[in-house]
């Protein structure tokens, strides 16, 4: 079974703004499936293409490792997921 193909959604303008690489520039976003306690999006640029996490302020309540995340994340880029 084939996984759903990404929507085109809006996140905040505020929050893609705030991120240096992406502020000011043309983007396309498309919202990628999954995730557990974060909406994931695909921004992409002329330049390249970016995942945006926007984690919603409950999950502060959560037992979320903000650091561990991001070093798996770290590690799943230089692997090429």
């Amino acid at each position: 079974m084939a996984p759903p193909e990404p929507t085109s959604v809006a996140v905040p303008e505020d929050v893609l703004e705030r991120i240096g690489v992406l502020r000011g520039r043309d983007r396309t976003v498309e919202e990628l499936p999954g995730g557990l306690t974060n909406r994931n999006y695909k921004v992409t640029t002329a330049d390249g293409a970016y995942v945006v996490r926007v984690s919603p302020e409950a999950t502060s309540e959560l037992s979320v490792d903000r650091d561990h995340e991001y070093r798996n994340s770290v590690i799943a880029a230089r692997r090429g997921i």
